[in-house]
């Protein structure tokens, strides 16, 4: 595992959380709707940043612009350290499709994009699915979809080969690579 040295700027529900001394990301992403657990550990943050921090629904973390982490907190706790009192915030991106069950029957002739818009319509969780390129075969019967809402979708997807992964804006798919144009330069 690599580590990298960065300036982060850390916001719990959009507000910024200033008053600690260090931060540590820890965590890694896969493709997929599994909830990778990413662990925020700070130390020495101040008892209102804390407070803000332990309330939170979703914690972003950034490095200048760019942003390294966005996802539902899953604990917050609080432990001594060699360097004073540490927070720990577990954060994971795919929280919220774990957690949304669906119950969703969808009638013969639905595309594979289809399903898994409608899948993310029957989640209530507001993640719009950003773009569908590659294949996109219609079913030759009707569906039916009951079960966490990421699993719904990756047994969808799983139809054309396709996978996908969650980023800030929504639910990317990723084609299979045959499906992927590649060039090659000499």
């Amino acid at each position: 595992m690599d580590n990298l040295d960065r300036t982060l700027s850390v916001f719990a529900d959009g507000e910024p959380v200033t008053g600690w001394a260090r931060a540590k990301l820890l965590g890694s992403e896969q493709l997929g709707l599994a909830p990778g657990l990413f662990m925020l550990t700070l130390v020495n943050l101040s008892e209102e940043d804390y407070l803000l921090l332990s309330r939170a629904r979703e914690v972003t973390v950034k490095h200048e612009e760019v942003v390294l982490l966005s996802g539902f907190v899953a604990d917050v706790l609080r432990s001594r350290g060699k360097n004073g009192t540490e927070t720990h915030a577990a954060v994971s991106p795919g929280l919220s499709l774990w957690e949304a069950v669906v119950s969703l029957d969808l009638e013969a002739g639905a595309s594979v994009s289809e399903t898994v818009r409608r899948l993310l319509e029957a989640s209530g969780t507001g993640i719009p699915l950003l773009a569908f390129p590659g294949a996109d075969p219609a079913a030759i019967r009707g569906q039916a979809f009951f079960g966490r809402a990421a699993e719904c979708i990756e047994d969808a997807l799983s139809k054309c080969g396709a996978r996908c992964c969650l980023v800030p804006s929504g639910l990317c798919v990723i084609p299979r690579l045959r499906d992927v144009p590649v060039f090659i330069c000499q």
